[in-house]
């Protein structure tokens, strides 16, 4: 009889060691499968949540380019801007007036309140690039738009957000009747290593990847593309001209 409640606790430990494993099973399953839908991001949006998330990008830089348009009113030079704030990195700029009287995010001038790009707007494959500017509203000055200002001899000044959804990028160029079988192509050719960043500084001689030259975009101050070269050859890139040159 001994024998065989030793035999039976020896089952019972078995069992429970059994379940253990089962369970540990089903809670790695679960994580993987909750970080592949967090992977996922708004490609599981539905069209509604994506052309909502496409608002929220498009009225953010409409508010920038308002914001940037009183400071020149205000007196402030095209090189003069400055998107100087503790939470970007790069843009110090040395021709902006010490009184921050021309500074977009400072009370002193705009008055601005930088606020990160919701997430769930971007492809998260790119969240470890930050040379890509994930996760960040970027400002530069090496771009034209075809048929807008005086390009391609002059370079504008733009807002843009990068690694945008698919889908939501979508929406945005529905929005400005922009036509295009799949996204609109162009080579961005922007990265934080390459000093890309606004600090006064306008590309004001030809270079072959200056000019968005893509028909579909032609005058569009406002728009969404794939780069299509380069480092973050894939990504989306959402752009808002801030000032024509």
């Amino acid at each position: 009889m001994e024998i065989a409640k030793t035999d039976k606790r020896a089952s019972e430990n078995g069992n429970v060691i059994i379940i253990i494993l089962i369970a540990v099973a089903l809670v790695a399953a679960l994580t993987f499968a909750v970080s592949q839908g967090t992977r996922s991001g708004s490609e599981n949006l539905s069209g509604q949540q994506a052309d909502l998330a496409a608002l929220e990008i498009l009225d953010y830089a409409s508010t920038i380019r308002n914001n940037v348009r009183q400071l020149k009113i205000s007196g402030c030079d095209d090189t003069e801007i400055s998107f100087e704030t503790g939470a970007l990195e790069g843009y110090d700029n040395p021709d902006s007036p010490d009184d921050f009287s021309c500074h977009v995010f400072h009370p002193n001038g705009g008055g601005m309140v930088y606020l990160k790009p919701n997430l769930k707007a971007l492809d998260i494959v790119y969240e470890d690039e930050e040379d890509l500017f994930f996760g960040e509203w970027s400002f530069f000055g090496r771009h034209c738009i075809s048929e807008v200002g005086n390009c391609p001899d002059n370079s504008h000044l733009i807002a843009s957000l990068s690694q945008v959804q698919n889908n939501v990028c979508e929406k945005i160029n529905e929005r400005n009747n922009i036509e295009s079988i799949g996204l609109p192509k162009e080579n961005w050719n922007v990265s934080r290593s390459a000093l890309s960043a606004f600090i006064g500084n306008y590309v004001d001689i030809p270079e072959p990847d200056k000019e968005i030259e893509e028909e579909s975009l032609n005058g569009k101050l406002f728009g969404c593309f794939q780069d299509n070269e380069g480092p973050g050859e894939g990504q989306n890139i959402f752009y808002q001209v801030l000032i024509v040159r």
